[in-house]
């Protein structure tokens, strides 16, 4: 299988430097803030398939949500422990993503192909 998230030319440039191992923190709390207040997280459950340490994990428990699957493709040292390391979002079977609620923050290079894993 060709793995689909090493070019998305349509995406290349989002005006930031890539960082190692596309790590990129969703620290702005307002983002969660803002998804809550379109859908209620209370109560909710989702699957996050591109954990990096666990951040939007936490905001979006802080608002009831809870997480019944996290993985990532690296084993970042510091991460959550209920994070499933060295699993590669594209190695998921899509069955296991059919009526799933997936919240995630992926690097701005694969956002098309990883909706397009996700619905396909």
């Amino acid at each position: 299988m060709t793995k689909p998230y090493l070019v998305d030319r349509g995406m290349m440039n989002s005006g930031f430097a890539r960082r190692p191992n596309d790590i990129y923190a969703t620290i702005d709390d307002r983002c969660v803030d803002h998804l809550n207040k379109v859908w209620p997280l209370r109560g909710r459950s989702y699957i996050e398939p591109m954990a990096g340490y666990g951040d939007l994990i936490k905001q979006i428990g802080k608002h009831g949500g809870r997480c019944e699957y996290a993985s990532d493709l690296i084993d970042h040292p510091g991460r959550d422990p209920h994070i499933i390391p060295d699993v590669d979002v594209y190695d998921i079977p899509r069955n296991d993503f059919l009526g799933k609620t997936v919240i995630t923050n992926p690097a701005f290079v694969n956002q098309r192909n990883l909706v397009r894993h996700f619905l396909d």
